[in-house]
């Protein structure tokens, strides 16, 4: 009976601790719940936060947008009186602007059988030197001329004069920002492709109208990763709408002023 009684009392002591350990583990959990509880509320702001951060950040990409192009529009207006010549042969790589100018009113005359002297503001060269080949195999070093005119009508009848400039080596544009030739780039497959359809094409700024219909090319990025199963739906697509690129790879900057000069006196 005693040793009943001992191992009774050991039991007892046991059950105690056991109680008391269970006691220990229902306070760390009710804290942990506690915690957990709090960890979840504070998860529900932040992330409440992080939308409203992300909304700001929209509105603010948004406004960026929006000011650039109202940059590019204040660009292209202070552009609208310019023409771009490509082609012409340098005397010099350091060709003085009276000199330019000289060439330029020279090659107007004899070039594209202008024969009404219009004046300009001035000219000058600009961009990259490159150096190209004449019909005789002799080589000449040339750079853009750019020439401002003193209104939109004395460049409008230069520009259109252009006409006389096909099938030789010279061209003649207008003047874009750089943000706007590379829109005007994705447009170009396609605008000569309505072309060959004997659609009626017009490309004003960046934008591409093709019988009256505004049409808008895949992103060059988005093109070159698209499946062929895509690629081909996409040119159901523009087939449909009147002009569709025969391949997608890029053109060269001469086969762009080639076509803009063909395109000029349309």
């Amino acid at each position: 009976m005693q040793t009943f009684s001992s191992n009774v009392g050991k039991i007892t002591d046991r059950v105690g601790d056991i109680e008391k350990s269970l006691d220990f583990i229902n306070s760390q959990f009710e804290g942990n719940r506690s915690d957990l509880s709090e960890m979840k509320s504070e998860v529900t702001a932040i992330r409440s936060e992080n939308n409203k951060v992300a909304e700001n950040m929209q509105k603010v990409q948004n406004n960026l947008d929006e000011l650039q192009e109202k940059h590019l529009d204040l660009q292209i207006r202070s552009m609208r009186e310019n023409l771009v010549f490509t082609g012409i042969p340098m005397t010099t790589e350091n060709e003085e602007s009276d000199t330019t100018e000289g060439i330029l009113k020279l090659f107007m005359k004899e070039d594209m059988k202008m024969e009404t002297e219009i004046d300009f503001h001035r000219a000058h060269r600009f961009g990259q030197l490159n150096e190209r080949k004449n019909r005789d195999g002799t080589t000449f070093k040339t750079k853009p001329i750019v020439c401002r005119f003193k209104s939109f009508k004395d460049r409008e009848i230069v520009r259109k004069s252009a006409t006389n400039l096909k099938g030789t080596t010279f061209g003649v544009s207008e003047q874009f920002p750089k943000e706007i030739n590379e829109r005007r780039k994705l447009l170009w497959p396609y605008y000569k492709e309505a072309r060959k359809q004997n659609k009626k094409a017009l490309i004003k700024r960046d934008r591409l109208f093709i019988d009256g219909k505004e049409i808008k090319p895949l992103p060059s990025d988005i093109a070159e990763n698209t499946t062929r199963r895509e690629e081909n739906t996409t040119r159901r697509e523009f087939q449909s709408q009147g002009a569709r690129p025969k391949t997608r790879r890029r053109n060269r900057r001469d086969d762009i002023t080639s076509d803009e000069t063909a395109s000029n006196g349309r």
